[in-house]
């Protein structure tokens, strides 16, 4: 039942003010009730009574009292429940018979019944249509779960075709991957030497506050009898932080090595020939402080360390020779003896027994 105004409608039953829209009307005392004191859910209010329902509802009170209408009264509610041909049957039956107030008032009470289970039957209507989709949704739900617990079982099946193929409690030996990650790292440290292969250091030179590194390497070339020029140069530098004296004294720090890249390797070449045949080549007439330079070819980080050890090893041992030529590492015992290349500290542990 809708009112004109909400608002304005107190309950007939608590004597609280009716705030909302969800109320009846009671169609023979008109007055409102809400839905507690009319007993009667939401669910049932919207889903299930209809409008013609509503209009026709009757309170607790109207319900009582309607028992002793009128036998014409309760002809028109009992047609107005039961259909046109009960309407017609229960007004033949008012003219003919003096008893039909007492049967009318009688059969109040079963159309009412009536009326609760025409709901109660469109409610379990409702339930069964809820369990139809709870039924779908789990239906849903039992085939993901039935996909999952296959592909569980496929995945049990592989592993356990795995740990046929591979005993229980062995594990893959460790000195495989040590040996596939040595070959990585030895493969990288060729490929960076490779890239060096232009490149020259000069240990020994003396280091200047504003020297030109550029004008220095040319003056070194120069006094080693090969004559080049700026454009054959591409770079010249200080390698290394920046190096200083020890704590206490002890002399002015080692100055750092001059790296030069030269743009062709003919000259690099040609330059290393030159300072192995001027050997004790000093800085006389190019620097203030003279010392003794030395040009070797420029070595990666790796090689480097890798030189170190084998000079070392070599002069414990007293094998006379240790060189490096196109970035590989040779010793030597003595004139004569096979040479042998180092490409890693386990040539070096095998060929010394360390």
């Amino acid at each position: 039942m809708t009112p004109k105004s909400a608002s304005t409608l107190t309950c007939n039953g608590c004597s609280h003010t009716i705030d909302s829209r969800r109320f009846l009307k009671c169609s023979l005392c008109n007055n409102h009730f809400d839905l507690i004191c009319a007993n009667v859910s939401e669910k049932r209010f919207y889903n299930i009574m209809s409008i013609e329902h509503r209009e026709s509802w009757k309170c607790k009170v109207c319900r009582e009292v309607d028992n002793t209408k009128s036998v014409t009264t309760q002809g028109s509610d009992i047609a107005h429940d039961i259909g046109t041909r009960s309407r017609s049957k229960l007004n033949t039956q008012s003219a003919s018979s003096p008893n039909l107030a007492q049967n009318t008032s009688s059969a109040a009470p079963a159309i009412e019944l009536l009326s609760e289970m025409r709901l109660l039957r469109e409610e379990v209507k409702a339930a069964r249509a809820d369990m139809l989709e709870f039924r779908s949704t789990i239906s849903g739900l039992s085939t993901a779960v039935n996909l999952c617990n296959q592909r569980v079982d496929d995945l049990s099946e592989r592993v356990e075709a795995i740990e046929r193929q591979q005993p229980a409690n062995v594990l893959p030996d460790a000195s495989i991957f040590e040996e596939k990650i040595a070959s990585l790292m030895q493969d990288i440290n060729d490929r960076d030497q490779d890239l060096l292969q232009n490149d020259v250091e000069v240990a020994g030179v003396p280091e200047g506050k504003n020297e030109s590194a550029m004008h220095l390497a040319l003056s070194i070339f120069n006094k080693l009898g090969v004559q080049l020029e700026e454009r054959d140069i591409v770079s010249a530098e200080r390698a290394g932080p920046l190096r200083v004296a020890r704590e206490g004294g002890g002399g002015a720090p080692r100055p750092r090595p001059l790296v030069v890249r030269l743009a062709r390797r003919a000259e690099r070449d040609r330059l290393l020939a030159a300072a192995r045949v001027r050997r004790g080549a000093t800085t006389e007439g190019i620097t203030s402080a003279v010392t003794t330079f030395y040009i070797n070819e420029r070595l990666t980080k790796a090689n480097r360390i890798l030189f170190y050890k084998a000079r070392v090893e070599a002069s414990s041992r007293n094998w006379k020779y240790v060189w490096t030529r196109d970035g590989n590492i040779y010793v030597r015992k003595e004139h004569g003896s096979p040479r042998h290349r180092l490409r890693s500290e386990i040539d070096l542990t095998k060929l010394f027994g360390m």
